[in-house]
């Protein structure tokens, strides 16, 4: 029987194949490793029952309680396996890589599925998340510009081009603003913490690395940018894009138009103290009235002054571009060319 791997041993065969995680749905829900999928072998509510025999009568019991649980599932597990396996190596972990590992790993194995499992489960992988959030990023620079400005999409062109980037707002299923919520799936702090890490996890922390990331308050959402990692992007050097406000105006109602009018008249009136009752109240009559130029104006001049008000208060030297969407690919360009320039000033 192979023994369980290291984590860089695990995640290095993560990258060629299929990872499973045996943990139950809320346990998957609240955190797991990226790329992974959930085949819990026991529900929440079985893991509920267990995890009160453990604690009552011992791991004896709770073993026994297990398989009695788990056994009349076991064929359709198998099946399961062989389906998901495709005749290749599949990894699998649990909590901290015990029974539920362990009674999985035997029935993948009986019916001649070959797996790697995960030496302290996705107990060890957290942890080492957990540490990789509390090193500083040393080297790159923030992505800025007002909203509208596209820089969500410029990161991952500039990532597609084999740049380091920190997609924040990806990682916590949001775009910053009181919209970027709307058409988003759920995400826990954990999760999110976790994707930000696992960016960071195949590059050495004293290497000469330049990271992107675009520029954030602490929190994007409900998710709040671990700490160190936050205190150090304050103090990268910012690009600012410079979007001329029509392009801005019409990207944003692209992005926006679209969504349930419902959904963003919520979104508007939760401005409403920052508005204005009569500014929120003509917002959103113009939504309705499906002005939407209109009512991008009136949110902009909101964002626009808090943008600025931000800015100045960090009083951090900036380098300003032109950033034309009309004329994308010589914008791209002259990014390209900044971006290289200053990183070999930098490095």
């Amino acid at each position: 029987m192979e023994k369980p791997l290291s984590i860089s041993e695990f995640l290095k065969l993560a990258k060629d194949h299929l990872v499973i995680d045996v943990r139950s749905p809320l346990e998957y829900q609240k955190g797991h490793l990226p790329g992974s999928i959930n085949l819990p072998l026991l529900n929440d509510e079985h893991r509920k029952i267990i995890g009160t025999l453990y604690k009552q009568e011992g791991r004896q019991a709770a073993v026994l309680k297990g398989l009695e649980l788990v056994g009349p599932l076991f064929a359709d597990k198998a099946q399961q396996l062989l389906k998901l396996s495709q005749d290749k190596k599949i990894g699998i972990y649990c909590w901290r890589g015990g029974m539920r590992t362990e009674i999985t790993t035997w029935i993948a194995r009986l019916v001649g599925v070959s797996v790697f499992t995960l030496k302290g489960g996705y107990k060890s992988f957290r942890n080492t998340m957990v540490a990789l959030n509390e090193t500083p990023v040393r080297n790159g620079f923030i992505i800025s510009g007002q909203t509208g400005s596209g820089k969500t999409e410029i990161l991952k062109k500039l990532n597609k081009y084999g740049f380091k980037v920190i997609d924040l707002e990806a990682a916590a299923c949001h775009k910053g603003s009181s919209f970027g919520g709307i058409g988003q799936p759920a995400q826990s702090q954990e999760m999110f913490e976790n994707l930000i890490a696992f960016e960071r996890y195949n590059v050495e922390h004293e290497s000469q690395e330049f990271w992107l990331l675009e520029d954030e308050s602490r929190l994007i959402g409900q998710k709040c940018i671990p700490k160190v990692l936050y205190e150090s992007m304050q103090k990268l050097p910012l690009i600012e894009l410079i979007v001329p406000i029509e392009e801005r105006k019409s990207r944003l109602v692209i992005e926006y138009g679209s969504l349930d009018k419902t959904l963003l008249e919520e979104a508007t009136l939760r401005l409403k103290k920052k508005l204005g009752d009569e500014q929120a109240r003509l917002a959103v009559s113009l939504l309705h009235e499906n002005k939407l130029d209109e009512w991008v104006s009136i949110l902009l001049t909101y964002y626009d002054k808090t943008y600025n008000h931000s800015r100045n208060s960090k009083k951090k030297v900036s380098q300003q571009i032109d950033y034309s969407w009309q004329n994308e690919s010589e914008s791209f360009n002259n990014l390209l060319k900044l971006i290289k320039k200053l990183t070999h000033e930098r490095s």
